[in-house]
């Protein structure tokens, strides 16, 4: 790919690669502008769905005309078939890793930069465009001497986003039951899969990033994406001076009528809530009131050293970017990667590509657990790296994001580095392992019962008996059970009733099959049939 051209822009090297494609920097041929490129897997471009849903988040972005959206320059398909889209290449980092870096930003901050993205949604909606998977990865930061505080947000990755009126004409429609977005940052209907998401679901997940801004912690954040879900329909949110009691009363309250379950009992526009944020947050500047001291949640001012971390271009999720490393980081800032199929044993990304159930990769809170031999063929203790003692940490602590960029800090000077790479692929094996377990979750909130039992084969692929994770499928599994055969009988007896005999009998074997002897009566009520 590296010299070839895409359009007009020629390819000069590889930013990120993921599950789906890569992302590459280019240049225009004659103007010289400098661009990211996402292009999709060969394999994938060929699946009609995947290319729509890819193509959505081209059509979405360049509908929209506001500086705080990610530009797109243009999208098509290569010589060689393959789907890409290419648009603006940023300096910055994603207010995720801000977040992480520096775990909540003083309230001023986070009303400036709420008011920002709600600015953006409310172009965006004006436009017939609802986003469903806002969250702090999907917003990008980069440096503006124009803005107050001198940064501006970019919003990123339109991927699943809703498109109505014309702009929706020929992208494959979300079927009701679909659940699709980001589990910590999705609104009750969202998680419902209701077909009736409009604009407000927006507000709900900016109300979520507001709140998490403001405390560090998100409203819902223990369990995994079932509980989270569950969480987002039928538990009232915490109080935000509960968990940051330096909060503003009337910031609480705004936030506690973003996070209403009733759409109608929320905000009614994002051109209100940008209004009623600018109010709340007039005369203070960003970086001060209450909360972290000033200047600890900015960018590095101006005239400071650079740092000595290089700075690491990635991106699948969203506009490709150069990350800037924060100062005060122990290891880089890194936007992920998005990793995306369809509905099967992973979770989808911001690419988000048309399954029955998509949802964004994220880090759900798991149990610590002991650190040890970082995998099977691991140095001997005495031997252990220690560049490696924070990727080891991490791997403990089950922050398999953390563990492996760590660990590939290290194999960018020793590509052969024996310790590194173990590290590596114990974290890989953490992550398939999570979003197999929160594709299972998913699944059984979708009631899809093929693909719960997929979902829970790939935990066992990716986990040992008693590791947390194994656990928690097994439990999830067990909960599943009556509903998985009540469905089963349901079909049966349907198949039955309508002289589907075939059929019935084939749905009674598959059950069998799938949850063992619990299911042999539906072999009885399936041959019935005919009778």
């Amino acid at each position: 790919m590296i010299g070839e051209t895409l359009g007009a822009y020629r390819v000069e090297r590889e930013l990120g690669r993921g599950g789906m494609g890569a992302v590459y920097a280019a240049a225009h041929t004659l103007l010289g502008r400098r661009a990211a490129i996402k292009v999709l897997l060969a394999e994938l471009s060929k699946n009609e769905q995947i290319v729509q849903r890819f193509f959505n988040e081209a059509r979405a972005a360049s509908a929209i005309k506001h500086p705080s959206i990610v530009e797109i320059y243009d999208f098509g398909w290569a010589d060689d078939g393959r789907a890409y889209i290419v648009m603006e290449l940023m300096d910055g980092e994603p207010l995720a890793s801000r977040l992480r870096r520096v775990g909540r930003l003083p309230v001023a901050t986070a009303l400036h930069l709420g008011r920002q993205i709600a600015n953006a949604l409310a172009a965006a909606h004006a436009t017939g465009i609802v986003h469903r998977d806002l969250k702090p990865d999907n917003v990008f930061l980069v440096p503006d001497v124009e803005v107050a505080g001198g940064e501006r947000v970019k919003l990123l990755d339109f991927g699943i986003a809703k498109l109505t009126g014309g702009l929706g004409g020929d992208i494959a429609r979300t079927r009701t039951g679909t659940v699709m977005g980001t589990p910590t940052y999705m609104s009750p209907e969202q998680c419902e899969g209701s077909r009736e998401v409009d604009h407000r679901t927006d507000l709900y997940a900016l109300g979520c990033m507001v709140f998490e801004m403001v405390s560090g912690r998100p409203p819902f954040h223990d369990g995994g994406a079932g509980a989270i879900i569950a969480a987002h329909i039928m538990t009232p949110p915490p109080a935000l001076r509960a968990v940051a009691p330096d909060a503003p009363v009337e910031v609480e309250a705004l936030v506690a009528r973003l996070l209403a379950k009733a759409p109608a009992e929320r905000v009614a526009s994002a051109a209100e809530l940008a209004a009623e944020l600018g109010r709340l947050g007039a005369g203070s500047l960003p970086g001060s009131g209450p909360g972290p001291a000033a200047g600890t949640s900015g960018p590095p001012a101006a005239g400071a050293a650079p740092p000595a971390a290089r700075a690491t271009p990635t991106t699948l999720a969203g506009a490709a970017h150069e990350v800037t490393p924060a100062l005060a980081a122990p290891h880089r800032s890194r936007a992920r990667l998005a990793v995306g199929i369809t509905a099967g044993p992973a979770v989808v990304a911001a690419l988000a590509l048309g399954a029955a159930i998509v949802l964004g990769e994220e880090r759900i809170h798991r149990p610590r657990v002991d650190a040890g031999a970082v995998d099977a063929g691991a140095p001997d203790a005495a031997d252990l790296d220690p560049r490696l003692a924070p990727a080891r940490a991490a791997l403990a602590a089950r922050r398999w994001h953390d563990a492996r960029d760590l660990a590939e800090d290290v194999l960018a000077d020793e590509p052969d580095h024996a310790e590194a790479r173990a590290v590596v692929a114990a974290a890989e094996r953490g992550l398939r392992a999570d979003r197999a377990l929160d594709a299972l979750a998913a699944a059984i909130a979708a009631r899809d019962w093929a693909e719960v039992r997929e979902a829970h084969a790939e935990v066992v692929v990716h986990t040992d008996p008693g590791d947390p994770v194994r656990i928690e499928a097994d439990a999830l599994l067990d909960r599943a059970r009556p509903d998985a055969l009540a469905d089963a009988r349901a079909g049966v007896a349907a198949d039955v009733a309508a002289g589907r005999c075939d059929l019935a009998r084939r749905r009674a074997a598959d059950a069998r099959v799938a949850w063992g002897e619990d299911a042999a009566p539906l072999a009885a009520l399936a041959a019935t049939c005919g009778r």
